[in-house]
């Protein structure tokens, strides 16, 4: 019987001789913040579901290792264990999120002494390869990281967004403390080209986007290397499942339940957030008397002044707020109960929306978070909900977005846009294509020569 099995394990204190080419087996190196871990996981549950002869291995960093701001001695021994484990597992698919640059520094490390390795990103193609796009695109036709100008960038942006994109680029390429932490991993890590900006891409190796057709931004140019898998989603138990109490609420709602979840972006609403945020919630429900709104907020106990707009709606239960929900969030969107996702505009909540065919409102917070906000209206599947405030939000910025994702007719159109987005992202599941292209990796032996 083919082995079938999940090894989650603990670097070895050395590694054995280095093999060159265990077919069917992938080590998995992935980061700890959830929101840019999921896909790996999915497609880890895909591989476990469909290629049972591929064995799986999986590390993750401590949380103090899993950024640059976490690169020191002992953190620089810890990493090291990994490539020791690495080695000593040898696969031959690597995997490793784009986000925290030490990760690719640590796969082209480990490259020095194999030749394979993989990238699964919750990115998609604009995010990572905007510097492989003709005729300098990246200043006058894609909207720079941090901008929300909507795609193609309008003419009257095109000197900001050119101006910002040499910013990004020199402020990148010169801060201190990244030029500090690539002496430090060069000098005490062995790396040869620690966060090596000029070589994120490499032709030769693999990369998995959730890039999807209608919902991402198109390029010009997709290198040969990259595969678009669309939203690579968990496959997670129904919510009547995981909560049954919860389930029962929402259905109550017949469908008009606004989901509120900023995620880890905002683990503590500040006064001002909160009531804000209270007062449109209150705003939205008298203007539509059949909604109710699920609100997850980890500090509501502190914040009761703020929430004191609230108090009747939550007696009543037409408001629900919780420190955390026991529920996976695909299956919440899932449900056919939630009306529209509101959240900070991460990849993973974006894409996930898109999976279960939900609206979405998107209040960015910082980064490539403004891109998903004006990437979520540029595709017509919902509203940025606090455009020419962000990162702040205004009481009348917040309810007009919520009155009008809660509308039938004025929203019809973006429901419509992302029913018929997720029908295709399910056609062709995103996991099952990424898990595909691992086993795939895995069984050849080697990444360069595909």
């Amino acid at each position: 019987m083919s082995r079938r099995k999940l090894g989650v394990m603990a670097a070895p204190e050395s590694s054995g001789d280095t093999v060159t080419g265990i077919n069917n087996t992938a080590l998995f190196l992935v980061t700890g913040v959830h929101g840019l871990s999921n896909v790996h996981f999915a497609t880890i549950q895909s591989l476990l579901e469909h290629h049972p002869q591929v064995e799986i291995h999986f590390a993750t960093p401590t949380s103090d290792t899993d950024s640059t701001d976490g690169v020191n001695g002992r953190n620089v021994a810890k990493l090291k264990r990994i490539a020791s484990f690495a080695r000593s597992v040898n696969p031959a698919a690597r995997d490793v999120t784009f986000h925290h640059l030490p990760g690719p520094s640590w796969v082209r490390a480990l490259k020095q002494n194999t030749d394979v390795g993989a990238f699964v990103t919750p990115n998609t193609l604009i995010e990572n390869f905007v510097a492989e796009q003709p005729w300098l695109g990246m200043l006058w036709k894609y909207p720079i990281v941090g901008a929300d100008f909507g795609f193609p960038v309008p003419w009257r942006h095109v000197p900001e967004n050119a101006l910002s994109a040499f910013r990004l680029v020199w402020s990148v390429l010169n801060m201190p403390a990244i030029k500090a932490k690539q002496k430090f991993l060069q000098e005490h890590g062995g790396i040869k080209e620690p966060i090596n900006f000029y070589k994120l891409h490499r032709p030769n190796v693999p990369w998995v986007t959730q890039t999807t057709e209608g919902a991402s931004i198109p390029v010009d140019v997709v290198p040969p290397n990259v595969t678009c898998a669309g939203p690579i989603v968990l496959s997670a138990a129904p919510a009547a499942e995981q909560d049954p109490e919860l389930a029962a609420w929402l259905a109550e709602g017949q469908g008009k339940t606004l989901l509120i979840n900023l995620g880890s972006s905002i683990s503590e609403y500040s006064p001002q957030q909160a009531s804000t945020m209270a007062t449109a919630i209150r705003a939205t429900l008298n203007k539509h008397t059949d909604a109710q709104v699920l609100w997850k907020m980890m500090n509501a106990r502190n914040r009761t002044a703020e929430l004191e707009p609230l108090s009747g709606l939550i007696t009543s239960g037409r408001v629900r707020i919780s420190g955390w929900i026991d529920v996976d969030p695909v299956s919440l969107l899932e449900t056919g109960d939630i009306l529209a996702s509101v959240h900070h505009g991460g990849s993973n909540c974006y894409h996930e929306a898109i999976y279960a065919g939900v609206p979405q409102v998107v209040l960015p917070l910082w980064a490539d978070l403004y891109n998903f906000a004006a990437l979520t209206e540029t595709s017509g599947i919902g509203l940025y909900g606090s455009r020419g405030t962000a990162p702040g939000w205004t009481v009348d910025g917040l309810t007009n977005a919520f009155v009008t994702v809660i509308d039938d007719e004025k929203a019809a159109g973006m429901r419509g846009k992302a029913r018929e987005l997720s029908r295709r992202a399910k056609a062709r599941s995103g996991r099952e294509v990424a898990a595909a292209e691992i086993a795939r990796w895995a069984g050849s032996g080697r990444a360069d020569g595909l």
